[in-house]
């Protein structure tokens, strides 16, 4: 599932939208858990037909770690995003700088799964989490491809990954952390603000845990939960994304240059 920005809970990597931030066609495209998995080998997640389009379990895993596919991952996707609702804030992605503006916190943060309080490498943010992710991508990208599991054994991350890319996988990290949409509502309204005010931003936004018949909005739409398993729900917070971000008199578009630097 994607939305403008990104947060991607489908099995297969959908091109986000852009936005027109001073001229210039932006593109914000972000990592899902199952973009990861696919690196991990989960069969589970491929179908048969999938696989005949390529010719064989081989050269699929060809052109996602060396092929085209591969190269639009590493140059055009990341992990989290930040998008500032107004110009002053610079392009999308722009890491949060600590300011008495009233307009500093005006942006919106997309991941897939979640920015966990305690997550200690969320910070600058956007770009301390992206690092991680890209230098993880890089490995999985590098390594000899294991063959699928199941029915072989799950390969883990690769030999050479650091602590710091173990955490962004593991349960507390932006992929995997579930705790803004299955905690009490009293203790994570407690613990938003302080993400917030470390992120620069007014809303965390993610998909990961599924709510099945409504976005979910939570703290005051601090935290807002758009996993529904339901691809009309995804065009009206796409609609509400679009009047948002009229600061940038946005246009949509199908994914396909990286952001300007």
């Amino acid at each position: 599932m994607n939305a403008i920005g990104g947060v991607t809970s489908s099995p297969s990597s959908y091109p986000t939208d852009k936005i027109l931030f001073r001229g210039l066609e932006v593109a914000l495209c972000s990592f899902g858990l199952s973009n990861t998995l696919i690196h991990l080998h989960h069969s589970r997640y491929v179908f048969e037909s999938e696989i005949k389009t390529f010719g064989s379990v081989a050269e699929r895993q060809k052109v996602l770690s060396e092929g085209w596919i591969g190269a639009a991952w590493r140059t055009n996707y990341t992990i989290t995003s930040r998008l500032p609702l107004h110009p002053s804030l610079g392009p999308p992605n722009t890491d949060y700088v600590s300011s008495d503006s009233s307009l500093s916190h005006a942006a919106l943060s997309f991941v897939h799964g979640g920015i966990s309080p305690t997550f200690l490498q969320s910070t600058p943010y956007p770009s301390r989490i992206n690092e991680i992710g890209s230098s993880l991508l890089s490995k999985l990208q590098r390594r000899k491809q294991p063959p699928p599991h199941p029915p072989h054994p799950y390969p883990g991350l690769p030999i050479d990954s650091n602590q710091d890319e173990h955490e962004l996988y593991g349960s507390n990290g932006p992929l995997w952390y579930r705790g803004w949409a299955l905690e009490d509502e009293s203790k994570v309204c407690k613990e938003i603000d302080n993400v917030l005010d470390k992120t620069g931003t007014r809303r965390l936004i993610m998909g990961h845990t599924p709510t099945f018949d409504r976005q979910v909005s939570r703290c005051g739409g601090k935290i807002i939960i758009i996993d529904t398993y339901a691809f009309t729900d995804l065009l009206s917070l796409r609609r509400e994304l679009i009047l948002a971000l009229q600061w940038h008199q946005p246009r949509i578009w199908r994914c396909a240059k990286r952001t300007p630097n």
